[in-house]
Formats: C-alpha cells, structure tokens, sequence
C-alpha cells in the first residue's frame, strides 16, 4: 500500500542555495523576500518528493479551489503545504485528498485575547488558560473584559498555537477555508474532535530547532485509516548539494479522533 509522506525542511541559508542550484525556475524575482524563500523551497521540496517517491520528474500543474486549497490537475496525488519561520512542511497522499498541515512559529502575537475570542471556543480557551497562574473556573466572558489582561504565559502560548495549528490543519484538510470554522470544535482533553469533516485525526505536538530555543507548532490532519502507513522524514541537504530524505521520530503530544474514528 502506498504511504502517506510527512516532509520537513529547515529554512535555511545551505537549503536556499540547495533550491537555488537544482531548482532555480521557482526563484521569482517579483516576490519580496520572505515570499520568495518559502515559494523556492515549497516548490522545489513537493517536486524533489515527487521525484523520489511518484517517479514523476516534472511540477504537475497546480490550481486553487475557491478558498485557495491547491490541487494537482492531472494527478491523483494530493498535497498540502505550510511554512513557518523556521520550517517547510508537506503532506502528500495518493490515497486521499482529505489532507492538512500547518506549522507555526510559538512566538508573542498581537492581541492574544482577541485572537481567542475569534477564533476559540469557551472550552478551547478555558484549555488552553489552564494554568497555575489562572484560575480553570474562570468565566470567559467577563475575562474576555478585562483590558490590561498580562501577556500569555509560556505554557498558554504553547497550548495557544497548538490549537491554532490544529484548526489551520483541519480547515486545509477540508478546503472550505474559514467557513467550516463554527463547526469545529476541539477537546484535546478527551482526545476528540468534532466538524464537518469525519473519520479523520489531528495529530499535534511541538517542534525545537536544533540549539536554539524556538519552538513551533505542528499539527496534521489526515484519514484515520491512514495513520498505520504515515512516514515522517525531513529532508536533509548534504555535501555537494545533494539532498537525502532522512527518518523524523516524532513523539505526538496529543492525537485527536473524530467522533466516527472512535473504537466501538
């Protein structure tokens, strides 16, 4: 059975020039700066894998539902990508189209409050404020009031981003874009979700870049059935320029069923 590929790679100045030497057709000189690294490296990292593992040696055609999740024309290979600070990310599958990733960079933001008020449900926020500085039975709505409210908390940007992460992941997966967003409810302490999607899983965790002390979140989103044959690899740049896929152990922090994915 063919497997489902989880790709990682580092933004970096040795991985630029590896994409810069073997795939300079997607340099584009018209993106400012950040946007041209990480289309450079999104682009060339899906042609490098499907090279590797589809045997197929040029960029299928990519077009865009109308939310923006993108798909191969000719090809029943499905794919999604993200990119953070500090990471690229692919997910792609020849056994489903219902795939979704997302990274983010766990750093301060602007407006956290109002960030959890938008995007968070009550219980999704009293999770993710669970904390020795917090009281759990804190009432959101008279705390979403208080306007001098301090900075988050390194554990609650942490818990912040992961449910970020995983409502990003999700959404991709589902290529509606923000309107499935009502529907989507998140209970990481049941190890559950619910939305409109089904018989799927959410995995979250967080990543460290090597000696450093930044951290991202990582969430995927694929069919539940799947998970037995999904493959985590990063691809490493090594001398002359040449790249290696090379296998990602990574520890879940939490995984996430759909109420249908659950054992009877």
């Amino acid at each position: 059975m063919s497997q489902t590929y989880c790709i990682l790679l580092s933004i970096n100045e040795e991985n630029i020039e590896w994409a810069k030497i073997h795939y300079p057709q997607f340099w584009n000189e018209d993106l400012g700066d950040k946007k041209r690294t990480s289309f450079l490296l999104s682009r060339a990292l899906l042609l490098q894998t499907l090279k590797t593992y589809y045997n197929i040696s040029e960029l299928p055609k990519i077009s865009y539902n109308q939310h923006q999740k993108p798909y191969f024309d000719s090809s029943n290979i499905a794919f999604n990508l993200t990119h953070s600070q500090n990471f690229i990310g692919l997910i792609i599958s020849s056994q489903t189209t219902t795939l979704g990733i997302d990274i983010e960079a766990i750093i301060p933001r602007r407006n956290f409050l109002g960030l959890l008020q938008r995007t968070f449900t009550t219980p999704e926020t009293q999770w993710i404020l669970q904390s020795e500085s917090h009281d759990q039975s804190i009432d959101i709505r008279e705390f979403s009031q208080i306007k001098n409210h301090p900075p988050l908390n390194n554990d609650e940007m942490i818990r912040f981003f992961l449910l970020w992460s995983a409502k990003e992941a999700y959404l991709k997966a589902d290529g509606r874009g923000l309107q499935g967003l009502n529907t989507l409810c998140l209970n990481p302490k049941r190890s559950t979700m619910s939305g409109d999607l089904n018989k799927g899983t959410l995995l979250l965790t967080t990543l460290s870049i090597a000696d450093t002390e930044a951290l991202n979140s990582i969430a995927l989103y694929l069919p539940h059935n799947l998970l037995a044959d999904l493959s985590i690899k990063t691809l490493a740049i090594i001398s002359h320029h040449q790249a290696i896929y090379r296998p990602l152990s990574i520890k879940w922090d939490f995984q996430l069923l759909e109420s249908d994915s659950l054992p009877s």
